[in-house]
């Protein structure tokens, strides 16, 4: 059975940032992340979303794959950071 858990978190000395999580066990199904923060180029968040999809829902898969996404040359990211992100993603877990 398909859950889904949201999340808003209020980054640090930063932006907001809104999760939903759907999931099937410990796998992730489809990720959603929206915000008021900035992340260049755009279609970035889609890949971040890409990269989390069909990984299992641990803390650090979740977290390497966060990791990975901002590591990449030319990203470039305003008001979030990969913890966040990847708090988020897991809180979203304990809200469904």
């Amino acid at each position: 059975m398909v859950k889904t858990g949201k999340c808003t978190l209020k980054v640090p000395n930063g932006k907001m940032l809104k999760v939903s999580v759907e999931f099937e066990g410990d796998r992730i199904e489809k990720v959603v992340i929206k915000g008021d923060f900035f992340i260049h180029p755009e279609e970035s968040l889609d890949n971040l979303e890409m990269a989390l999809t069909s990984i299992q829902y641990k803390r650090k898969d979740v977290g390497d794959a966060v990791a990975r996404f901002f590591a990449k040359k030319g990203l470039i990211a305003f008001g979030i950071t990969p913890k966040a992100v990847t708090d988020a993603v897991m809180q979203c877990k304990e809200a469904a």
